[in-house]
């Protein structure tokens, strides 16, 4: 619909354009054809202009949009290695207390490396 009234106005345009270089057109006639004109005119470029504008605000949106989705990602990743930083090391502790408790289970025997060890077994940054 909005193709068909644009058109529609450039043609009006183009007939009046056409219009106003016939010669034998009145001084009378000649005004009101190129006050009509300028008028016409006038509406096509707020037309065109309106149309920047929105194509304007539309490529915002869209950078805005894509901005938000990184960001989204970004968090998600920071959120990912912040987990990975507490939880690797915690494991790795966690498996060798476990391996070494197991070694001295019975008690009758301590690994001087297992007691040494022990003290570095403390999660920190």
């Amino acid at each position: 619909m909005e193709d068909e009234i644009r058109k529609e106005l450039e043609s009006r345009i183009l007939d009046i354009f056409m219009k106003l270089n016939d010669d034998n057109l009145d001084e009378k006639e000649r005004e009101r054809l190129s006050e009509e004109l300028n008028r016409l005119y006038r509406l096509k470029l707020e037309e065109d202009k309106g149309d920047i504008e929105w194509e304007k605000v539309r490529k915002e949106n869209e950078t805005s949009d894509i901005q938000l989705e990184e960001s989204r990602i970004d968090r998600w990743v920071k959120i990912g290695i912040a987990g990975a930083e507490l939880l690797v090391p915690l494991a790795f502790y966690g498996i060798w207390l476990w391996t070494g408790f197991k070694f001295e289970e019975t008690g009758t025997y301590t690994s001087p490396t297992f007691k040494h060890l022990i003290k570095f077994f403390k999660p920190k940054k």
